[in-house]
């Protein structure tokens, strides 16, 4: 591949409760070079950093590139942000997840700007600067994954709310009696019953607690 001058890159990272996605992305928006891992959550906050940074350096050669060339970092994380700092104050699927200074990793890896949001509050922003939410003023996207998630716009603009949680549309309960989610949360909540990562009770699946809570059957116990 030609080699491009310096300012032509920026990185995007995806953290998920189960994968790493990372992609260098051209000033037209074209991916070229990307890599991936597995999350391995449960190795704590310092593992799974320098995992994305193993992953973020994998797409740079991927791309053909080098660190000199990546003017800037964005990524999307799972959880409440302070986007001003750069923290993920608390993360949603991520165990250890409470005040984890993303920023100072990256940069420590690569000193450019680095940025910091929601991961579903980043999908919308794409959705909406280049894909089905384009020129819409008014929409919900909802994303499933290990957890489910929501991103508003309103009048062209992304909504966070007051404290950076707005659409978090996973916690909202339609079934008061129903299961918790893996990573605990609300009982009965959307993402208890329709997230890849549902289940619930012990010895008890989705399918089997909807039969139980419908017909009566005696296919699920708990221990409440």
């Amino acid at each position: 591949m030609a080699k491009k001058t310096k300012g032509d890159f920026t990185i995007g990272i995806d953290l998920g409760g189960t994968k790493i996605l990372a992609a260098v992305v051209a000033e037209d928006g074209s991916v070229i070079g990307s890599a991936k891992k597995r999350t391995q959550s449960e190795d704590g906050p310092d593992a799974v950093l320098k995992r994305i940074i193993k992953t973020s350096q994998e797409a740079v050669d991927a791309a053909g590139v080098t660190l000199q060339d990546i003017t800037a970092i964005g990524m999307g994380a799972p959880g409440v942000i302070d986007m001003a700092r750069g923290v993920v104050v608390s993360g949603t699927n991520m165990p250890g997840w409470v005040n984890v200074d993303v920023n100072k990793a990256l940069r420590v890896w690569n000193n450019v700007p680095v940025w910091l949001s929601n991961d579903v509050r980043v999908a919308t922003f794409g959705e909406q600067a280049t894909g089905i939410g384009k020129g819409v003023k008014n929409f919900i996207a909802v994303f499933v994954g290990t957890g489910i998630g929501g991103g508003i716009v309103t009048n062209g603009q992304i909504y966070s709310g007051s404290r950076g949680s707005a659409g978090e549309i996973g916690h909202v309960v339609i079934m008061a009696d129903g299961p918790y989610a893996v990573g605990g949360g609300v009982r009965g909540s959307v993402e208890a019953l329709a997230s890849r990562a549902k289940s619930i009770l012990p010895g008890c699946s989705v399918r089997f607690w909807l039969t139980f809570k419908v017909r009566g059957s005696r296919a699920c116990h708990t221990s409440e």
